[in-house]
């Protein structure tokens, strides 16, 4: 709940500082002759990432591109001198993203914590617009599966392959305000484990997570995310996950300084199995890069940057 009333104060008192020029927000229609039959702008980069930063972001790749992603995240800085202040620990997962067509990406990817494997797919249902056909927000659905190799705690338990996956599906509502250079997300989250492999868990549970970006120049932004559980009883054992990082944009490379009390990067390691509690300490530094590798020439829509 701490972690919900700090969110909530963040993310309102970016809202209160685009809520007196939200009705300016740009219409490059007014730049058009009277005689021009009325455009469709769509917008762009609501966020530069196709994350956040643990999290999944409205934005997908366009046809043809494939993005190559590192996550990395190191130990606890509160671990002190004798592990470096968390340096000495490290887990990294490594990705690949790739664009069936303007509207619809998928990607798989291998994290080293609980030698986890992972798939997903994006599919763009709107997209934000203005003029002709005006939308207020994108919308895109998020379908994750996870696939656990590693040896589970309970030696008891006979294993089958399906006990091993992870489920995640989310809707992902974000706006971006161009002109202050501010965007938000929703994402709305059901998770599902066919394997309770710890008493406090539940086959389903829900989320809420929170995302936001604030440009501070070209090529630096600040991001923030995360995630409230409606599941009181996990809360017990778990943390809820809070992330914030510094965005650089270098040509084709997105960088991510990131402080976050969970080492996961995948939504079945960070949304139900965060232990950090930031007031404690429990932060990990880390950073997510990647490079996008044009495989085929994009036709995509016109869009406003």
């Amino acid at each position: 709940m701490k972690y919900l009333i700090f969110s909530l104060c963040f993310f309102s008192i970016l809202l209160l500082l685009t809520s007196p020029t939200l009705a300016q927000e740009d219409d490059l229609l007014s730049s058009l002759d009277e005689d021009e039959a009325p455009s469709t702008d769509y917008i762009s980069g609501t966020f530069k990432g196709t994350r956040i930063i643990n999290t999944a972001s409205v934005d997908l790749h366009p046809k043809g591109e494939l993005l190559f992603i590192i996550t990395h995240r190191f130990g606890r800085i509160n671990t002190g001198v004798k592990r470096f202040w968390g340096l000495d620990d490290a887990v990294i997962r490594l990705g690949f993203e790739y664009g069936l067509t303007d509207k619809w990406s998928i990607g798989l990817g291998r994290s080293g914590q609980e030698t986890t494997y992972d798939f997903f797919s994006k599919y763009k249902l709107f997209r934000q617009s203005s003029g002709a056909k005006s939308f207020p927000v994108s919308i895109v659905w998020n379908a994750n599966m996870a696939l656990k190799d590693s040896d589970f705690n309970n030696a008891d338990f006979n294993v089958s392959f399906s006990d091993r996956l992870f489920y995640t599906h989310q809707l992902l509502i974000a706006r971006k305000f161009v002109k202050q250079g501010i965007s938000f997300q929703l994402t709305p989250t059901f998770t599902h484990n066919n394997v309770r492999e710890l008493s406090v868990e539940q086959h389903d549970t829900f989320a809420l997570g929170f995302g936001a970006r604030v440009r501070l120049s070209p090529r630096l932004s600040l991001i923030g995310d995360y995630y409230y559980l409606f599941d009181e009883q996990l809360k017990t054992v778990f943390d809820e996950p809070l992330a914030f990082a510094l965005e650089i944009e270098t040509g084709g490379h997105v960088f991510h300084l990131i402080f976050s009390n969970s080492s996961g990067m995948t939504e079945k390691l960070f949304i139900n199995r965060t232990l950090g509690d930031w007031g404690n300490g429990d932060i990990h530094f880390g950073f997510n890069i990647s490079r996008t590798f044009p495989l085929k020439q994009s036709h995509g829509l016109r869009k406003k940057k």
